[in-house]
């Protein structure tokens, strides 16, 4: 395109838009040039600053934007950008002097705090109109330029078509765009930021996207790109499914926060005195619109992982005429989170939402949220292994159009050394399999731990990316990793590996085989038969606690679940069973919540299922009527956990008398394995001297060492050997 000229890349030079129309008397195509800017050309005023505060991190940003708004700069020039100030109150000021001038701040930004009182007690008198439309006038502050040519903000958006159907002028040519982008830019040149010189760092058009040598640079400049940005503004789309009504809500949540209540409590207190006879007040809160919002298709793209956690400044979101904070949004995250018991119920009988959540959960609102909710927490360069491992889901579940981008597209966030060492190459000689094998072989060398490649495998058969190494790629659905990991099922054993082209070379010792494996979730068979090939008095590993191992084995051991709270006291009943009694308010918040019919489900496909000669189903009570007063929460929760863990699972029992949750691949005769350097079981398929790996497992009784201690202290026929991983 010829107003594509080539970048100085030792300038660190990048291209910026400028919006030259005004949008008060042009209604046509919106006009814009493309200006090419060196990321180092400071103002004295600046480089001055700069070496006062000596900072060269993103808080300089930061520190400048607060001088800004709370005392204003002293400069030697008298070129200035408007920035509207309820950014800032929202994000920056003491909660207390937010909620003191709340209702102007909202007035702003026209949004309806008091829409939807039954978010709290407080709330359920008095209504502002409150709802911040873009062509809004609104206060704002002062902002000296940091640029001898200015200053910008860095977009984030969905490109979400690749057909351009739409026109624009660039530099005076005519050019075509999806329409989504021409969306976002007509919104852009409205804003205030926009009226007074502020330029735009939009990736579709500052980067020629047809130059593959100029893509990989402004990769790695990326960083750097939203990092120095005065904010980034995220263009959601515009409005769908009542965005409307979803935005005033989260303002109620926020509100009743800024106000000194605690939103998530009175909420759930208030529901749990009156949902008998005021459902309809809890049911005609917009739940569908929030789920709507919260589904849209941005949420799951892989770029705005880092265009999200390199700036937190002032992030500005929009939909539609809509603006909102990233404060909104996290006091909403954190509302849904914290009453995901009493919103599931809610939402099960007129649910009218079909999510695409990229880790679906019995029906449940929880995977979108918490989605969410780690997009906007995620920040920064921060070093360690947790922070890393929220990235690498995040990538997961991110869609992305070159599967190479699941590890370009984060370089931004990982640790610098990361990035030395993994140059973007989008030339078509670069495979994805050589990405991700590299990629795999950093991680394995940064950690010196397995788990941290192998927590991520999912087997795929005819694949040519090695088992050992992660394909991003592929869906994920097992849940209760990361707690696998806290475990130490090698011990004090440090990991001993070697890779040698695709092949991997682990030490560790085979525990045994797998013996009889349960149906899954996703398996859906005929009702089994009365009949079972049980054995009485199969040996096993538990001695009188055989029922004890399974109702832990259920949850995988969490955590959070009491050990007298079982999944096991749950009756067993039919369905005819459950309409024909009246049950307790306990039993009713068990058979009415979301997880209810798959935890039930696969009970009874497994019913026959047999636990070292008992069958599955004679673990739980038999009588008729369900003995209700034995259930307490705890029982729903753990129930809860059961059908989150066997989401992707199947039960399993050993040739050395142990019970587990492996994948739902897992075979009979596979092998299980603790690998040094790895915190959990692993089950593997043998392929002539080789093994493929086929994912990680809780076996219950291996999990903390056992294995490796009685190996040492030589009282079992443990082995220890080299698996080669293929």
């Amino acid at each position: 395109m010829a107003f594509y000229q080539g970048l100085n890349h030792f300038r660190n030079e990048v291209r910026m838009v400028k919006f030259i129309d005004d949008p008060a008397v042009d209604s046509g195509l919106v006009h814009c040039e493309l200006e090419h800017v060196s990321l180092d050309d400071f103002t004295p005023d600046f480089r001055l600053f700069l070496q006062k505060t000596n900072d060269s991190s993103d808080f300089e940003t930061r520190r400048w934007l607060e001088i800004s708004a709370k005392d204003g700069l002293p400069s030697i020039s008298n070129r200035k950008l408007d920035l509207p100030m309820w950014r800032w109150k929202l994000e920056h000021e003491n909660p207390k002097v937010a909620a003191r001038d709340w209702d102007g701040t909202m007035k702003t930004v026209g949004i309806d705090s008091y829409a939807y009182p039954a978010t709290s007690r407080s709330m359920q008198a008095g209504k502002s109109d409150m709802s911040i439309q873009l062509s809004a006038e609104c206060p704002t502050f002062p902002l000296i330029p940091r640029f001898q040519w200015g200053d910008y903000e860095a977009i984030s958006y969905c490109w979400e078509s690749d057909i351009r159907e739409k026109e624009i002028y660039v530099n005076g040519t005519l050019f075509q765009v999806p329409k989504n982008l021409e969306a976002l830019l007509r919104k852009l040149r409205a804003l205030p930021d926009s009226k007074t010189g502020m330029k735009f760092w939009v990736d579709a058009l500052c980067i020629n996207q047809d130059n593959i040598q100029e893509r990989n640079s402004q990769v790695k400049l990326m960083n750097s790109i939203y990092t120095q940005a005065f904010a980034v503004i995220v263009w959601l789309g515009e409005e769908l499914h009542e965005s409307e009504k979803a935005i005033d809500f989260m303002a109620s949540i926020s509100r009743s926060n800024l106000d000194g209540e605690d939103a998530v409590i009175r909420f759930g207190e208030h529901w749990k005195e009156s949902h008998t006879h005021r459902t309809s007040e809890f049911l005609a809160l917009p739940w569908n619109s929030l789920l709507s919002f919260f589904d849209r298709t941005y949420w799951r793209r892989l770029w705005i992982v880092q265009e999200l956690a390199l700036n937190h400044n002032m992030t500005l979101f929009l939909c539609g005429q809509r603006q909102i904070s990233r404060s909104m949004l996290l006091h909403t995250c954190e509302f849904f989170e914290k009453n995901i018991e009493a919103i599931d119920y809610l939402i099960a009988p007129n649910l009218e939402v079909e999510t695409k959540s990229p880790s679906p959960m019995y029906g449940s609102i929880w995977p979108i949220i918490y989605n969410v909710h780690s997009l906007l927490q995620t920040q920064g360069q921060r070093v360690g292994e947790a922070r890393i491992d929220t990235l690498l889901d995040l990538t997961r579940k991110a869609n992305v159009k070159d599967a190479r981008d699941k590890i370009y597209g984060i370089l931004g966030l990982l640790p610098s050394h990361f990035s030395t060492m993994i140059t973007p190459n989008y030339a078509a000689s670069k495979s994805v399999e050589e990405v991700y094998t590299e990629f795999a072989r950093i991680l394995l060398s940064d950690s010196k731990r397995l788990d941290s490649i192998l927590s991520w495998c999912s087997y795929k058969p005819n694949t040519s990316i090695p088992s050992w190494v992660p394909d991003w790629t592929s869906k994920f659905s097992r849940n209760h990793v990361k707690r696998l990991k806290d475990r130490r099922a090698s011990g004090s054993r440090t990991a001993q590996w070697y890779v040698s082209g695709g092949y991997l070379q682990v030490r560790g010792i085979k525990v045994g085989k797998v013996t009889s494996t349960s149906l899954s979730q996703s398996e859906n068979p005929p009702r089994p038969s009365k009949m079972s090939d049980v054995h009485k008095d199969t040996p096993h590993s538990y001695g009188d606690e055989l029922s004890y191992a399974l109702s832990r084995t259920l949850v995988m051991d969490h955590a959070s679940i009491d050990v007298s709270a079982s999944v096991l006291d749950i009756c067993w009943t039919d369905e005819e069973e459950i309409s024909s009694i009246h049950p307790s308010a306990e039993m009713q918040m068990i058979t009415k919540n979301l997880s209810w019919s798959t935890f039930d489900r696969f009970r009874h496909k497994n019913a026959h299922f047999s636990v070292f000669g008992r069958q599955f189903q004679q673990f739980f009570p038999t009588s008729r009527e369900p003995q209700t007063e034995k259930l307490r929460r705890e029982n729903f929760w753990a129930m809860l956990i059961a059908v989150i863990a066997s989401i992707g699972r199947k039960m399993i029992t050993t040739s050395e008398g142990y019970l587990g949750l492996a994948p739902e691949e897992v075979q009979q005769d596979d092998v299980v394995a603790i690998l040094y350097g790895c915190s959990f079981p692993v089950i593997l398929r043998a392929c002539g001297n080789r093994y493929t790996m086929i994912g990680e497992s809780y076996i219950h009784g291996i999990m903390n060492g056992e294995v490796v201690e009685v190996w040492e202290k030589g009282k079992s026929n443990y082995k220890e050997e080299d698996f080669i991983l293929c």
